[in-house]
C-alpha cells in the first residue's frame, strides 16, 4: 500500500508544481490544476477517508477549472450515491455521460441510482 500512496502523492505534487511553473496564463494551467484537485479528492476519499464534504469541495474546485472532465462528475455522482442522495447522483452521472457518451461506468451507475429512486418512490406510496 505504501508505494501507491507515494505515487499518488507524487502525481498530486507534479500537477500543482507544473501548473505553478507554467503560470495562470499558460494553456495547460487549468487542466493541471484541475487534475491536481481531482487527485487530491481521490486521496482524501480513498486513502485518508476524509469527510464527503471535504472531498466534494475538492471535486468542485476541479470542475471550476475543467467543467468538461467527465471523470470528476462521475466521482461526485458516486459520493452522492453513497450518501443516498440519488437525485444529485443522477444529475452528476448524466453530466458525465453527456461529456463522454462512450464511458459505460456512469451509465451503469445512473441506472442503479434511478432504480434506487424508483424503489424509494414505491415504498413511500405504500407507506
Amino acid at each position: 500500500m505504501k508505494p501507491r500512496i507515494l505515487s499518488l502523492s507524487a502525481l498530486l505534487v507534479f500537477c500543482f508544481v507544473a501548473a505553478d511553473l507554467f503560470g495562470e496564463n499558460h494553456y495547460l494551467y487549468a487542466g493541471l490544476k484541475s487534475k491536481g484537485y481531482f487527485i487530491e479528492a481521490l486521496k482524501f476519499r480513498y486513502l485518508e477517508k476524509k469527510a464527503p464534504e471535504t472531498v466534494k469541495l475538492k471535486l468542485q474546485e476541479s470542475i471550476a477549472l475543467d467543467p468538461l472532465a467527465s471523470y470528476t462528475f462521475n466521482e461526485l455522482g458516486m459520493i452522492y450515491f453513497d450518501e443516498k442522495n440519488y437525485n444529485l447522483a443522477c444529475e452528476n452521472y448524466q453530466r458525465a455521460i453527456q461529456l463522454n457518451a462512450s464511458w459505460t461506468a456512469p451509465q451503469e451507475m445512473l441506472k442503479t441510482a434511478q432504480e434506487a429512486l424508483t424503489l424509494i418512490g414505491s415504498k413511500s406510496k405504500k407507506g
